[in-house]
C-alpha cells in the first residue's frame, strides 16, 4: 500500500531526528529516500560505508545496460563485467561496469543503490 509506506517512511524520518535508526531492508529505494548514511555488508564484513550520494557518485559515467536475448547473457557475462542481469518485459537487461561503452545497443545509464550493491558484494577480495 503506497500510502501506508509513505506514511511509515515520514514516521521513521521524524523518529530519525532524535535518535539513531538502523534499518535493515533489501529495498534499495527505501535506503536512498531514508538514510544519510548506509553500510552494505557481505558475508558479515562491511564492505561500503557512506552516504547514498557518494556511492552513486562513485559509479557516474560506468553503468551500461542493455536488453538481451537469453541465449545471449552468458557470453556476454564472459566478455563484459555484468554487474546484474534482471527480467524486463520478458527480457534479460544487463548493467555493465566499464569507464567506456561497452559495444554496440548498451546506452550510458545513471547508477542506482542496486548497481552500488552488486559492484560492492562482487569486489574481489584483497590479501
Amino acid at each position: 500500500d503506497p500510502g501506508e509506506r509513505n506514511r511509515f517512511h515520514n514516521l521513521l524520518a521524524d523518529v530519525g531526528e532524535e535518535v539513531i535508526v538502523i534499518l535493515s531492508t533489501h529495498i534499495v529505494d527505501d535506503v536512498r529516500e531514508l538514510c544519510s548514511e548506509f553500510a552494505i555488508m557481505n558475508l558479515g564484513q562491511i564492505v561500503y560505508k557512506g552516504t547514498p550520494a557518494d556511492a552513486l557518485k562513485d559509479l557516474q559515467g560506468q553503468v551500461w545496460m542493455k536488453s538481451v536475448e537469453r541465449d545471449e547473457l552468458e557470453s556476454l557475462k564472459s566478455i563484459h563485467h555484468v554487474i546484474s542481469d534482471k527480467m524486463v518485459a520478458g527480457k534479460p537487461q544487463i548493467h555493465v561496469l566499464s569507464d567506456s561503452s561497452p559495444g554496440e545497443g548498451f546506452t550510458s545509464v545513471d547508477p542506482n543503490l542496486e548497481d552500488v550493491f552488486f559492484v560492492k558484494i562482487n569486489q574481489p577480495e584483497i590479501a
